[in-house]
């Protein structure tokens, strides 16, 4: 099933119940739930996270807290997720990066996306965008005939760190485009950004979010393409990057899982409080402010998109010189 196709249409899943047996009620949960985050304090999944917290916090009775564990590209908390114990105290919030670029790039990683994890929803998907310092090319075409008028390797693009989707993304584009850039790794969207903003870098290819939509509206940074497969209702008029890159696009997905052995009563009960979280509209309003559309799914269907997402990150990798 193509990746586009299956994340278009996982929203209808959401609507179907699961009995769940009274055994599932008994001893869960007893104690505080920590959900890890394998990113820095104040970017989008902090965002995107946090009324679903609330919801289980609500729903359960107990305290749900934000264990920020970033690190590798995401690696680090995602490994930890994968060796808690599976009595459902301990939650991930995740994005495609760490689910599939980096294991894709880091065989040892120590962590396998398949069979280390219990899926419980797609929650999000943005697609990626394109930013661009003030001073160069508005136009992603007008700006590639300007990096070939440069030095090889002298115009920088800025990721939020190597082996990053923004890293592979901006690299392959690049590539496919006959231009050269000087790759600049920081360690987060949000310390790459103020880079960006200074004209120390000119261009990041990026997932959108709250800080670039902000720092575009206030005219401080431009968007110069988004990497959607169609345009946007999130980004009307914006060009696409196929326009200038033919057949390239790009996007991110967030979602939920829990180690693997999580009971299955207990991942479907967080899935229904998921779901109906994502229905909600100040919830629904909160993402489209980070430019990320609520999508949800069932616990199959994210298992679905977990292993079609470890071949699309192979097949861009492969394209991508080392």
């Amino acid at each position: 099933m193509q990746r586009r196709t299956f994340l278009a249409g996982v929203a209808a899943g959401i609507a179907s119940s699961v009995a769940l047996p009274a055994s599932a009620q008994q001893g869960f949960p007893s104690r505080t739930i920590r959900v890890i985050l394998p990113s820095p304090a104040g970017g989008s999944t902090q965002i995107m996270l946090r009324p679903l917290q609330d919801k289980l916090q609500l729903a359960f009775g107990q305290a749900v807290i934000t264990d920020f564990k970033p690190g590798a590209s995401g690696a680090t908390g995602t490994l930890e997720i994968a060796r808690a114990a599976p009595d459902g105290h301990t939650l991930g919030f995740i994005w495609n990066g760490p689910m599939g670029l980096v294991p894709v790039l880091r065989p040892d990683v120590g962590y396998d996306t398949v069979q280390d994890f219990a899926p419980i929803s797609v929650v999000a998907r943005a697609p990626g965008v394109i930013v661009a310092t003030p001073g160069v090319p508005s136009d992603l075409g007008a700006f590639i005939s300007w990096v070939k008028t440069q030095p090889p390797g002298s115009v920088g693009c800025a990721n939020a760190g190597l082996d990053s989707p923004g890293h592979l993304w901006a690299r392959r584009m690049a590539e496919k485009a006959g231009i050269e850039l000087l790759h600049v790794p920081y360690k987060s969207t949000n310390e790459a950004v103020p880079a960006l903003v200074t004209g120390d870098v000119k261009i990041m290819f990026s997932s959108a979010s709250s800080l670039i939509n902000n720092l575009v509206k206030e005219r401080r940074l431009k968007l110069m393409a988004v990497a959607s497969a169609a345009p946007s209702p999130m980004f009307p008029g914006v060009d696409l990057v196929s326009k200038a890159v033919p057949g390239f696009t790009a996007q991110v997905w967030y979602g939920m899982v829990a180690p693997r052995g999580t009971p299955p009563e207990i991942v479907h009960r967080i899935q229904k409080l998921v779901a109906q979280q994502l229905e909600d509209p100040a919830t629904r309003r909160a993402y489209d402010d980070t430019s990320c559309e609520p999508v949800g799914s069932t616990p199959e269907q994210m298992a679905e998109v977990i292993r079609t997402e470890r071949t699309y990150w192979q097949d861009l990798a492969r394209g991508v010189k080392t």
